[in-house]
């Protein structure tokens, strides 16, 4: 009978906990990735996207020519066609991007 309600009172506390922490109170980060193509018509598959801070965003260059992916956070080198570029933003804030034909936006919450 101990073994059974002792069962039930962790099921009790583990159903308790949210996605932000584990059982043993650390904060657990979700990170995500989310995709920007460089397309073949010479831009991108998103202009502005809001992502959360630990995010972070993968470019894909499928257009037939090289792309440069830069900001005053990060430069990417030159991706040539098939190549792609991740950066993981760890700062809040607005940020304009800008790749070879174009500019991006990407807000930080």
């Amino acid at each position: 009978m101990k073994k059974i309600f002792s069962a039930v009172i962790l099921l009790v506390f583990l159903s308790g906990c949210t996605d932000s922490m584990n059982i043993f109170g650390e904060k657990n980060l979700r990170e995500n990735v989310f995709i920007i193509t460089l397309n073949p018509s010479g831009g991108i598959s998103q202009d502005s996207i809001t992502i959360n801070q630990g995010d972070t965003i993968k470019w894909i260059n499928q257009d037939s020519r090289p792309h440069k992916i830069k900001s005053g956070l990060f430069e990417s080198p030159t991706l040539n066609p098939g190549e792609n570029f991740e950066y993981k933003f760890e700062i809040k804030g607005n940020i304009t991007y800008s790749y070879t034909t174009g500019t991006g936006k990407i807000v930080v919450n």
